[in-house]
């Protein structure tokens, strides 16, 4: 028996001017459209039974756009690419099995923000400058700590976000915002991370 979802109606969806105009991308056992919007900007289905597999949204309220998402990898991550109403965007912050696409859990924490990995451990810088330690664990999220480098730049306007991702090597974090540079030396006394 056919099953069928409406944009609108199951995801308070927001198309563009004239309507939704893109083609769904079937990927493995889900199929992803852009229902746009503040409840589910994107949005993947179980193939096979319409189910929710997970959702996504994008700050803003951002509304479909016209083009189909597609998937790329980039620095490599695998992930969405999805060009709305308001801008391009890629989805990939969400703990899920590759295999089945199963969410195994899923936290705004300090999002919208850059990631990076390293030593089994999420690093992850926020727009606005704020930095969270989480594991990089299947089962749970697990915050190990969060803080503020001291004297972040003054923004002249909302525009203005914290977009560089962290970096590790060595046993530092380099955290950039603006004209502003920070190294964290987190080796320890042993020289272990």
């Amino acid at each position: 028996m056919p099953r069928s979802k409406s944009l609108c109606g199951d995801f308070a969806g927001q198309p563009g001017t004239w309507g939704y105009a893109e083609s769904p991308l079937v990927d493995g056992d889900v199929v992803v459209s852009t229902p746009g919007g503040a409840q589910a900007t994107f949005v993947a289905l179980n193939k096979n039974t319409g189910d929710v597999v997970w959702k996504a949204v994008v700050p803003g309220r951002a509304r479909a756009g016209y083009s189909s998402i597609v998937v790329a990898e980039a620095g490599g991550v695998r992930q969405y690419v999805a060009y709305t109403g308001d801008g391009l965007f890629g989805m990939a912050l969400v703990a899920a099995d590759f295999k089945t696409g199963e969410v195994k859990w899923s936290e705004r924490s300090v999002a919208p923000g850059a990631v990076a990995y390293a030593d089994g451990r999420l690093y992850l810088h926020g727009e606005n400058g704020e930095m969270a330690l989480v594991e990089a664990a299947p089962d749970a999220y697990r915050e190990h700590g969060r803080f503020m480098p001291p004297t972040p730049p003054e923004r002249a306007s909302p525009g203005e976000k914290a977009w560089a991702h962290p970096l590790i090597a060595e046993g530092r974090l380099y955290i950039r915002d603006g004209d502003r540079l920070w190294c964290y030396d987190f080796k320890g006394p042993t020289g272990r991370n």
